[in-house]
């Protein structure tokens, strides 16, 4: 069984502080399923009111138990966002970058072309 994590009437308080500043909507999203496991909702039930899967909503206050409200507000976007390889991107430069150095005119809409 996964362990629950308790987030108590202190937690709910300073979460609603905070929700009242924010202009985030992905953080008062994150910031009030922690807001409603306070409240006594469980995952389920606070995925179907944030529109988030469960899991996340786990993950998100597991994270603000361990880790405090910086963990909420900020975002996570980890993982590699890389359409080439390292190699394949410096081929694909250093044939414009010739160009370049031979006195030609090298436009974004170019490079955006043959990038696509």
């Amino acid at each position: 069984m996964s362990k629950l994590y308790e987030v108590t009437e202190k937690h709910v308080a300073e979460i609603e502080r905070y929700r009242k500043l924010n202009r985030d909507k992905n953080v008062d999203k994150r910031l009030r399923a922690v807001q409603l496991r306070g409240e006594g909702y469980d995952n389920r039930e606070i995925a179907e009111k944030v529109e988030a899967h469960p899991t996340v909503v786990s993950r998100w206050i597991c994270s603000y138990v361990k880790n405090g409200i910086s963990a909420i507000l900020k975002g996570s976007y980890g993982g590699n966002r890389r359409n080439l390889s390292k190699e394949e991107e410096e081929a694909f430069i250093n044939s414009f970058k010739e160009k370049a150095e031979n006195g030609e005119l090298v436009t974004v809409k170019e490079i955006k072309l043959a990038y696509c």
